[in-house]
């Protein structure tokens, strides 16, 4: 369904695209000089017009370009919803395609490298507002080194911004719900080396650094998943920076396991409700077991990680394989699975929770209480995004090797004076041991992509004057500072 603020967009656009070609006949900068005849200078011409015009319309302006209207830069943050993201008016089911095995949406905005230039493109019905347009671009345009260096390098392929189709009431009644209203990120969730930014369906208000943060987090992603491919493919060998990351998350994890068996008594308490209410009799022993885990019983819950698990490759998803296999972290269902198979296997046809129940909701909450145990409390409270900064909620580098990189790159790079606040205030262990993770992460990107060095040595020397003067009020500007 079209309407006038549609028309308006393409008119827009094309009088974009009229000044582009404006600009290229009026320069001549792309038809070389020669004793060719004039027809033949014109047809020069008019292919370069037409390849600008096309890159134009396929791919959108290029980012710098949008970035030189100036309105809506400075705003630490602004307020979205699907009118200010170019859908005004009914919609249908259809306009929201299904991704397969996960979240689907409405593309929205799209991001890709084409030429070596970033190029941002709105693909909404009705056009995405021009302010809202120009901020998303900013926030892009700050960290612009590293989205070039995973496009440019193969390890990411667009950045797609979409509106979420699974809490939003489609006109033929069926309704799509979501607990969470604010927007997430994803990396290669279809398998096509893209980031999806997915937008509620509600008012949602974005933060500068939370929003940076998190396009540079999925794009960490991005990163290490060419590493990650190789490795286990067997083409890459283990480097000295690839086995110095392993070291350093193998040793954050297991602090993080003698931390959690010391302040699990919330999540006891959880489970102790879900298998109170539990009305199976095994169902109900297999809770009690997990439950005792978190008070030092025989089993311990450093002895239901992936750690001990012959078969976690096949059991588990992750990046790295089994190189990472001794950092990763299992959640409370996998544990609980664990329990089913170690004392319980004739619970493997009906698991724990794996039916609606008011024991289900319990685990539901239990699972809750462990992460954000495990992401506040233990040595991850020094290296989550939500963690460091309140009004973030991503995060959680305890699962993988992969997040146990991604946040720790993300947060050196869009808030280093906080991190370094951060670690400064941490006690030993702790801080030496994630310090060394946040290194030995950063080497390992820079090791891989050159290109990033100098952007990450200049972040770096931001939180290490934060970490040795924490009560400090600015911190000397370089080219970190996203405002440089």
């Amino acid at each position: 369904m079209g309407n006038g603020k549609s028309s308006a967009k393409k008119l827009k656009l094309r009088r974009r695209a009229l000044a582009v070609a404006v600009a290229l006949v009026a320069s001549g900068a792309t038809v070389a000089c020669s004793e060719d005849s004039d027809s033949s200078n014109e047809r020069k011409i008019e292919t370069a017009v037409s390849e600008t015009l096309n890159k134009l319309l396929t791919f959108g302006p290029t980012l710098s370009s949008v970035v030189e209207d100036t309105e809506g830069f400075d705003l630490e943050s602004i307020t979205t919803n699907p009118i200010k993201l170019g859908i005004i008016g009914p919609e249908t089911e259809e306009e929201y395609p299904k991704y397969d095995g996960s979240m689907g949406g409405r593309l929205l905005i799209k991001t890709s490298y084409v030429d070596g230039q970033l190029r941002i493109k709105d693909h909404s019905r009705d056009g995405v507002d021009p302010v809202l347009m120009t901020w998303i671009a900013k926030r892009i345009n700050e960290r612009s080194q590293v989205f070039e260096t995973a496009m440019k390098n193969n390890s990411l392929k667009a950045i797609n911004f979409i509106l979420d189709r699974d809490d939003y009431s489609f006109m033929d009644g069926e309704v799509y719900e979501r607990d969470e209203y604010f927007v997430r990120g994803s990396f290669d969730i279809k398998g096509s080396n893209e980031i999806d930014i997915v937008f509620p369906h509600g008012e949602t208000t974005l933060d500068r650094t939370v929003f940076t943060q998190l396009l540079v987090h999925e794009t960490g992603h991005a990163l290490i998943e060419r590493i990650s491919d190789e490795i286990v493919s067997g083409a890459t060998p283990i480097t000295p920076e690839i086995q110095r990351v392993i070291n350093a998350c193998e040793a954050v994890h297991a602090r993080a396991m003698e931390q959690i068996q010391t302040i699990g008594i919330d999540v006891y308490r959880k489970l102790d409700e879900a298998a109170n209410a539990e009305q199976d009799p095994v169902k109900r022993a297999g809770l009690q077991k997990l439950r005792d885990v978190y008070l030092s019983d025989d089993v311990t819950i450093a002895q239901l990680q992936p750690k001990f698990e012959e078969n976690w490759k096949a059991a588990e998803f992750t990046q790295f394989g089994e190189y990472g296999k001794n950092c990763a972290t299992n959640n409370l269902y996998r544990q609980a699975g664990i329990i089913n198979e170690k004392f319980f296997p004739g619970l493997n046809a009906t698991p724990i929770g794996d039916s609606p129940s008011k024991s289900a909701e319990l685990l539901d909450e239990a699972e809750v209480a462990f992460a954000d145990l495990m992401e506040t409390l233990t040595i991850y409270g020094n290296l989550t995004e939500r963690n460091i900064n309140s009004k973030s909620k991503s995060g959680h580098p305890e699962a993988d090797l992969g997040e146990a990189i991604a946040s720790p790159f993300a947060l050196s790079v869009v808030t280093p004076d906080s991190l370094g606040r951060k670690l400064s205030w941490a006690e030993s262990p702790d801080k030496e041991l994630a310090t060394e993770l946040i290194d030995s992460a950063n080497a390992l990107i820079v090791a891989t992509y050159p290109e990033l060095g100098e952007l990450i040595s200049a972040c770096e020397q931001s939180r290490d004057a934060a970490f040795n003067d924490p009560r400090a009020t600015s911190l000397p500007k370089n080219k970190c500072d996203l405002s440089y």
